[in-house]
């Protein structure tokens, strides 16, 4: 029993770690702009990010979210201001790009505006994780159930593999689009591709938002 709910979450995380989502799009764009100590960073936030987010589901506190209205409305309205204000920031990013999207001649490295540093990219990354209602729904279907039950030595390590897992994964990813052949594609396209990943964050935002429409519009027949 506990060996097969172990399985199933480990092969669950890895399957909806590797779909491509908002979290990949961040660290992707970050690697092909040539800020690959950025990425990274954001990348450790994300595994952070879920674990503490794992924590609060087998805990009870993620619960809360869900059966208090209050605490719902609440944490749905900061998660759609993070996630527009972060799709606003790519969109400024992609309108100054012009001087840095041009390749030196002698190379493909792209002059790269500063991001605040690792640990402003990695304090981003924490917060971008906590703040997708879908990463605690995911947490609270695959925590919520079986885990439950598994001890407690048993669960912690299973929240250490995930972590490195989502660690292990975006250095990948960082590696993989940082290359040169990647980042001279990216400097063709700085603009919309920057742009791009602007308004797909912008529109996620948005999503989140219109959960609370809903129910509202319900109640007033719209």
């Amino acid at each position: 029993m506990i060996t097969s709910a172990v399985l199933f979450v480990l092969a669950v995380y890895v399957v909806v770690l590797v779909t491509p989502g908002p979290n990949l799009l961040v660290v992707t764009e970050l690697a092909a702009r040539g800020d690959k100590t950025s990425a990274v960073f954001t990348g450790i936030g994300f595994g952070v990010g879920a674990t503490l987010l794992a924590v609060a589901t087998v805990s009870g506190l993620a619960s809360l979210v869900v059966v208090a209205p209050t605490v719902k409305t609440a944490m749905t309205i900061v998660a759609a201001s993070v996630l527009v204000w972060f799709g606003i920031g790519a969109l400024r990013s992609a309108g100054k790009a012009g001087a840095a999207s041009v390749l030196d001649g002698a190379g493909p490295e792209l002059a790269v505006p500063p991001t605040g540093g690792p640990w402003r990219a990695f304090a981003r990354g924490v917060v971008f994780n906590l703040c997708n209602p879908k990463a605690l729904a995911f947490f609270i279907g695959i925590y919520g159930g079986p885990m439950m039950q598994v001890p407690l030595t048993v669960l912690a390590l299973v929240l250490v593999i995930c972590l490195l897992m989502e660690v292990v994964w975006y250095a990948g990813v960082t590696w993989t689009f940082s290359r040169a052949p990647v980042r001279r594609v990216y400097a063709r396209h700085q603009k919309l591709i920057g742009g791009a990943a602007g308004l797909c964050l912008v529109a996620l935002g948005l999503g989140v938002a219109a959960l609370l429409w809903r129910p509202l519009a319900e109640e007033l027949g719209l």
